[in-house]
């Protein structure tokens, strides 16, 4: 990635995003995906603080709440930057998301602190371009740059690209609110009765929203930005250390709490697996392969076996459009599934 101010396109993905904040210097949450609008996929995950939604951006889209105005966002606390910049919109929608948390047990860092300090007064197209020429920022969202050299398959075909964009949604003070850094302003979505039932608000505004794309998109995902599960785990545990060595503990007590202790550990195991699959992911995501790649294409050109596998791929590529015609002709599954994650261009 050049180093002249522009930004790369991101995955919407819960290994890239958690690594994201973390990077940040968030402390305190991790992204999980959302695979349905259920309430059963979802209501494991825990206390869920925001969601990203990423979904196809149409210019003709209309909010499905009320703006605010400038006034109204500053009196009701709301940080909202808006995007002034392509290819931002998944940097932005995290910080959006980042500094409206506010719960004792997320850490925000010190340069989105300071960030949102320096940002006091300022309108939303002022913080958009402060986020944007954050360079701290900014290179830490680009070191996730794709490799996308050889993606050509839609432009041979004639195929104009679709063009995707990642939004915000939350609980402030009672109320649920969608930050769409391409809006001019937050929108208020309506009156929620408790944090933790915020997202009997929001599913059925983001059913709605998929639901107008049911004809030729099936396209959408959705993160819960959710407390971190290590942490959790570390605190649980150290508080069954401490009743396990309190003398005041009966013996019919220590065996249970020993018990939920060992349940604890392994569950810490399987999230720290899990996170350094994530990091392993990433790795791979943001490694070069194209000179691997070319050497290859060079060694099988002397052996003369390039154009054989050439024509084959080509025709497996024909073959590939044509079936995906096919199922774009199909009807659309329900909107309570998210069935396929979107890894578009971002706008």
């Amino acid at each position: 990635m050049d180093e002249t101010g522009n930004w790369c396109q991101i995955e919407s993905d819960p290994a890239v995003f958690t690594e994201l904040i973390q990077r940040f210097g968030v402390r305190g949450l991790q992204f999980d995906e959302i695979w349905s609008l259920d309430e059963e996929s979802w209501k494991d995950l825990g206390e869920i603080r925001g969601l990203i939604f990423l979904f196809k951006w149409e210019k003709t889209d209309e909010p499905m709440g009320v703006p605010l105005t400038q006034a109204e966002a500053q009196v009701r606390n709301v940080f909202f930057a808006k995007q002034v910049i392509q290819n931002a919109c998944g940097s932005l929608a995290l910080v959006n998301l980042i500094l409206n948390t506010s719960s004792e047990d997320v850490e925000i860092g010190k340069t989105l602190k300071d960030m949102k300090e320096f940002c006091v007064g300022f309108d939303p197209t002022m913080t958009g371009l402060t986020l944007t020429n954050c360079e701290e920022i900014r290179k830490i969202h680009n070191s996730f740059a794709r490799q996308t050299v050889f993606e050509f398959e839609e432009k041979l075909f004639g195929k104009k690209e679709d063009v995707y964009h990642f939004v915000t949604y939350l609980p402030i003070n009672g109320k649920v609110y969608e930050l769409d850094g391409l809006r001019e302003s937050p929108i208020d979505l309506g009156v929620c009765s408790s944090k933790e039932k915020w997202m009997e608000t929001v599913v059925p505004i983001l059913k709605e929203r998929m639901r107008k794309y049911q004809n030729n998109e099936i396209h959408f995902s959705l993160m819960a930005a959710v407390p971190d599960k290590i942490m959790i785990c570390e605190k649980k545990m150290a508080d069954l250390q401490k009743k396990i060595a309190d003398p005041k503990t009966t013996a019919q007590e220590k065996t249970r709490f020993s018990n939920d202790l060992k349940s604890l550990k392994l569950a810490k195991s399987d999230e720290e697996r899990r996170r350094a699959k994530f990091s392993l992911e990433n790795e791979r995501r943001k490694h070069n392969y194209i000179p691997l790649l070319l050497n290859m294409l060079r060694m099988l050109g002397t052996q003369t076996d390039l154009q054989p596998i050439y024509e084959k791929a080509k025709e497996r590529a024909v073959q590939r459009e044509k079936r995906k015609q096919r199922v774009e002709t199909v009807t659309s599954p329900s909107t309570e599934q998210v069935v396929k994650k979107a890894k578009k261009d971002e706008i």
